[in-house]
């Protein structure tokens, strides 16, 4: 792939959380978004019309960033994961979901780093490359952001809930796959207004009932379709874990690169 390159300012923002939290994550993300300077991170959602809102949906269709799209979703579903951990009484444990959330946005993190570098002993993610590659395509935000989902849900997150366990001696048990699926129902809850969010005004007129509920059902299916994927894969990472850097589970984490950069690609149109 001829290397498309990220914005130059990435260097500074996309690294690791000093602290292992979900409040440290989301400064990060909110940081990136601002790098990609998105028209709107900054306009709430009205009730109403909104002539500011209009613009700034306009200009997003016009010159959105595919990587913008996806990390405004991620910043908009952790900040959801950090209000539940700072209430209390949503996961039945937070300090693992704390830790969890760090290690997992580290790998997209780590993927911006890598794909920026360039290092050939260290190449990002080939879904992540994907994602990268094509940002600028005229396709519409939200496949951009679904697209994401996949490359962080499928090849990240099984990885991620592996090593956080194996690193606090947890199992994959039924309190950590509880936890693990209370993030669906953020999702859940998320994904209507995630949507509407990158409409366009026309697409926003034309946004009847039945077409909402749909469109709504078919997102809410392969993001929470990925998360339970993900979770099998988990199951099978653990079982090869140990020794960490061995020859099968090595396979594994390749073969899952592979599986989502060819769903990343139908995504994306790219195939």
């Amino acid at each position: 792939m001829a290397n498309v390159p990220l914005p130059e300012e990435l260097r500074g923002v996309a690294v690791p959380p000093e602290h292992p939290t979900a409040a440290d994550v989301l400064v990060r993300l909110k940081a990136i978004q601002g790098v990609f300077r998105d028209p709107l991170a900054d306009v709430a959602e009205p009730t109403g019309r909104s002539a500011d809102l209009d613009v700034a949906l306009s200009n997003l269709t016009k010159g959105h960033d595919g990587v913008a799209c996806f990390n405004h979703l991620y910043k908009v579903i952790t900040a959801e994961i950090n209000n539940k951990i700072n209430e209390g009484g949503f996961f039945h444990d937070n300090k693992f979901l704390n830790q969890f959330d760090a290690v997992f946005a580290d790998r997209y993190f780590d993927a911006m780093q890598r794909y920026m570098s360039q290092a050939e002993d260290r190449p990002a993610p080939k879904c992540w490359q994907i994602l990268f590659e094509n940002r600028e395509r005229k396709i519409t935000p939200m496949q951009f952001a679904i697209d994401g989902v996949v490359c962080h849900v499928w090849m990240d997150l099984p990885i991620a809930v592996v090593q956080v366990c194996k690193e606090t001696g947890r199992s994959l048990d039924d309190n950590t796959h509880n936890d693990f699926q209370k993030v669906n129902d953020i999702f859940r809850e998320k994904i209507p207004k995630l949507r509407k969010h990158f409409e366009s005004p026309s697409e926003r007129e034309f946004d009847h009932s039945i077409v909402r509920h749909i469109v709504n059902h078919v997102s809410d299916f392969i993001v929470v379709h990925a998360r339970d994927i993900a979770w099998k894969h988990a199951v099978e990472l653990w079982h090869v874990w140990d020794p960490p850097g061995n020859d099968e589970l090595t396979k594994k984490k390749n073969d899952l690169d592979e599986h989502a950069s060819y769903i990343c690609r139908g995504i994306l149109g790219v195939l």
